[in-house]
């Protein structure tokens, strides 16, 4: 098959029209799925399947057609650049999509106690450049959708924690996950994900009990839960905020425990650690 047969097949199954631009080329809109094409700007060689954007710069070769191979650094680039002007214009809303930042290595194994298989299963990495310097990304999905990323900082940067512009804290379950019936309520994201690989679900409410709402409620219910254990840090306002859970509304739909009465958690309440994920860090 000739690689212009290739091509049209391609473009055909992907829904783009194109249209004849010189001898041997065609037009369509850009093939990079980053960039949000309204007019005609990517150039293709039927003789030998090179595209070329003149607006975002993407290439494709031979290999897109055939193997559907792209150049995934150069989409990640992309979505940074354009996150990092969206930030800087303060242009992000609620239905617009949050680009992930770009990758440039992997998290170390062991970090803060999390083994390389829970760092792969929550697809955290690196980013080493721009606004998210020197910071682990965790990118926050929901039902299959990017729903935004939390970062952490490597060093002693300020804010440890910095979130991606755009997100609703109060409509994210993170980690999100198949729920047994009985979930522990933490602050933070660590703290969330050193449980669930010690076998224990829990999600992060992101701070305390503004983050807790009929979404949330509504979601869990949804998912099967029906009791939830309260682990917020182990300092004053930590217990402050486990005595407001307790008294709160959430009686009407949850059994409510504290979490220091959970035999699974006994370890951690014997030690002299303020969050659980110093605790794991700690073993």
């Amino acid at each position: 098959m000739k690689m212009s047969e290739i091509v049209f097949s391609k473009l055909d199954k992907l829904g783009k029209s194109y249209k004849k631009s010189g001898d041997g080329f065609i037009v369509t809109q850009c093939l990079n799925p980053a960039h949000k094409d309204k007019h005609p700007s990517f150039s293709i060689s039927l003789e030998n399947g090179a595209g070329f954007c003149f607006t975002c710069g993407f290439k494709v070769d031979a290999r897109y057609w055939i193997d559907g191979e792209i150049d995934e650094d150069f989409i990640r680039d992309l979505e940074y650049r354009n996150l990092e002007n969206q930030l800087d214009k303060q242009e992000i809303k609620k239905d617009e999509k949050i680009f992930l930042p770009p990758m440039y290595e992997e998290v170390a194994d062991n970090w803060r106690g999390l083994t390389r298989e829970t760092i792969n299963k929550f697809g955290m990495y690196v980013c080493k450049k721009g606004l998210y310097q020197n910071r682990v990304i965790f990118p926050m999905y929901y039902d299959g959708v990017l729903k935004g990323f939390n970062t952490r900082t490597l060093g002693n940067d300020t804010p440890k924690y910095l979130y991606a512009k755009g997100m609703d804290l109060k409509s994210l379950i993170y980690p999100n996950f198949a729920y047994t019936d009985e979930l522990v309520i933490v602050e933070g994201i660590m703290d969330a994900l050193s449980l669930v690989q010690d076998g224990i679900p829990a999600i992060a409410n992101f701070g305390l009990s503004v983050n807790f709402n009929e979404f949330k409620i509504n979601e869990l219910l949804k998912k099967g839960v029906s009791k939830l254990w309260l682990m917020f840090d182990n300092d004053k306002y930590g217990k402050e905020a486990n005595l407001k859970f307790k008294q709160s509304f959430l009686n009407n739909y949850f059994e409510i425990d504290y979490a220091f009465n959970n035999p699974k958690l006994r370890a951690f309440y014997n030690s002299d650690c303020k969050d659980y994920n110093e605790f794991a860090n700690k073993k």
